[in-house]
């Protein structure tokens, strides 16, 4: 599968990353699960996997 995303979307998403990233560490910090790590903020990382979140099982 070709997964590809458009400029535009990635752009798009890029400016959302830093206030979703802060709310969901707050998620989760209150439900004493997170662990700080590079993944975490990792642009590449989630391209990768958001064509994914997409597909239905």
């Amino acid at each position: 599968m070709r997964n590809t995303i458009s400029k535009e979307v990635k752009d798009e998403v890029k400016k959302l990353l830093p206030h979703l990233r802060e709310e969901v560490k707050k998620e989760f910090m209150h439900w004493d699960k997170y662990k700080d790590s590079d993944g975490f903020y990792s642009d590449e990382e989630v391209f990768e996997i958001l064509p994914h979140a997409c597909i239905g099982n």
